[in-house]
Order: C-alpha cells, then sequence, then structure tokens
C-alpha cells in the first residue's frame, strides 16, 4: 500500500503541475479510488481466506486469484488512464 501511496502522491503533484481540467481531475481520482478499493479488497479477501484455512485448496487459490485479478486491472486502467492524460501533456512541455 506504500506504493500505492507514493505513486497517488506523485501523480497529485504532476497533475497540479500540468493544471489539469476538471474532466482529467475526474478521471485521475477515479483511477486511484479504484486502485485503493480494488487493493483494500484484494487483501481483505486474501486474509479471510487465510483465517478460514492455512491448507492449500483450489477453491482458496480461485478467490485469491480472482481477487488479485481484479486488483490488477484496476492498475492497468490507471496506468491507461495516466498515459492518456499525462504523456500529451508531458511531449508538450518537453518536446
Amino acid at each position: 500500500m506504500r506504493l500505492h501511496i507514493a505513486a497517488t502522491v506523485i501523480v497529485l503533484m504532476l497533475g497540479f503541475w500540468f493544471t489539469l481540467e476538471r474532466l482529467e481531475w475526474l478521471f485521475v481520482f477515479s483511477a486511484i479510488f479504484l486502485v485503493m478499493t480494488m487493493e483494500m479488497l484484494n487483501t481483505a479477501l486474501e486474509r479471510v481466506v487465510d483465517l478460514f484455512t492455512r491448507q492449500y485448496h483450489p477453491l482458496a487459490k480461485l478467490a485469491k486469484n480472482a481477487a488479485a485479478g481484479a486488483a490488477l486491472l484496476a492498475a492497468v486502467y490507471a496506468i491507461i488512464v495516466g498515459l492518456l492524460i499525462f504523456l500529451p501533456k508531458f511531449l508538450a512541455k518537453f518536446p
């Protein structure tokens, strides 16, 4: 989670530096909140599964993999949003 918080701080600073528009801020904040939410749900599900059983079970593996996959999809979404918003601004500022 520390990495996510550090990335959030960097993205917010870049947003202020590039003076994002309202709609851009909306997408940035939606990506941030989506990633944070999915990571928290992933962690919670993993802890609950571990609390229930420490032994290997295929259904437990499926549940953990599904939650991790959802968190990964959220991270990919955030990267795409970041690239679509920040890359053109970065290239315009530093040709």
